[in-house]
């Protein structure tokens, strides 16, 4: 079972706390984006929604085949 994770308004009072004297709104929007995203990411693990590592390995080695094949034939 996944742990649950902390509430919204939490982690951005973590996020608040951990940012420098110095961050701008970008900096803020970028960590805002990471942290959603790993959450996007957890939860697609958590639902099975994940493809296996070996499987991309040879899906990525299929691609630069025929990739290379297309740049001989030009």
């Amino acid at each position: 079972m996944m742990p649950t994770l902390p509430a919204v308004k939490d982690q951005l009072l973590t996020l608040a706390q951990h940012l420098s004297a110095q961050a701008t709104w970008d900096d803020v929007l970028y960590e805002i984006y990471v942290l959603h995203s790993i959450e996007r990411g957890l939860a697609d693990v958590a639902a099975g929604r994940t493809i296996p590592a070996e499987e991309v390995k040879e899906y990525m080695k299929q691609r630069m085949e025929m990739q290379r094949a297309r740049s001989l034939e030009q």
